[in-house]
């Protein structure tokens, strides 16, 4: 005789996407990541757990791209738009600064050459 377990003890697709929300409010990025990757393969038009991968990403590039499927499922979704707003305001805020420093390094090369320039000037016409 041989082993043939109900499939209805299989979890079904929305108790997999429950089961990695609680891995990812427990802080178990990488066990959230297999069941939401289990939900997309099986689900790739539930824009719930694109949401829910977004939270987990390891980068802005897999966070932008989640949130920007998540728009393209529900063009409505607040949150997504939300969230992708603010990536943009970090990312905006990022370069500006990095754009400050960059001019306040130029500006200091600059006064550092004109300063040598005039070093050598007045010691080469002694």
């Amino acid at each position: 005789m041989s082993f043939n377990p109900d499939k209805s003890d299989a979890p079904n697709l929305e108790q997999i996407l429950q089961m990695g929300i609680t891995a990812a409010k427990e802080g178990n990025a990488q066990g959230a990541r297999i069941y939401f990757e289990r939900v997309i393969n099986q689900s790739p038009s539930d824009g719930r757990v694109w949401l829910w991968m977004a939270s987990i990403a390891t980068d802005e590039i897999e966070r932008r791209r989640c949130l920007e499927t998540v728009l393209k499922l529900d063009p409505n979704n607040e949150m997504a738009r939300r969230y992708l707003t603010n990536i943009e305001n970090r990312r905006s805020t990022g370069e500006g600064q990095t754009l400050r420093i960059g001019l306040i390094i130029l500006a200091i090369l600059v006064i550092v050459l004109v300063i040598g320039f005039a070093v050598v000037f007045i010691v080469s016409r002694r």
